[in-house]
């Protein structure tokens, strides 16, 4: 419990020491606040639009299984390349 509060006395005085980085900080929590209840007010009228019930299996399974899908090529298509890069030549040229 000590060690949270040295954490947040050591953030109160970082953003009294920078009262720019405070700015940043406020404008992006109410933007984040502000997307956040754009978004919840969008998800109220999708179910309207597409109608899907909230039980529906096929979305909850599909929804996650397409997430999945596009993370795992997101990250395996640039790391094809670079798999086949010998290391001894690769550490050379840096």
């Amino acid at each position: 419990m000590d060690s949270l509060w040295q954490h947040v006395r050591r953030g109160i005085r970082h953003v009294r020491r920078s009262p720019g980085f405070a700015t940043i900080i406020v404008v992006m929590l109410a933007f984040s606040i502000g997307a956040n209840s754009a978004l919840f007010g969008i998800v109220n009228v999708v179910p309207l639009l597409f109608r899907v019930a909230a039980t529906d299996p096929r979305v909850f399974a599909g929804a996650p299984a397409l997430l999945i899908a596009i993370s795992l090529l997101a990250t395996l298509l640039p790391a094809r390349p670079v798999a086949h890069a010998a290391p001894l030549i690769v550490l050379r040229s840096e």
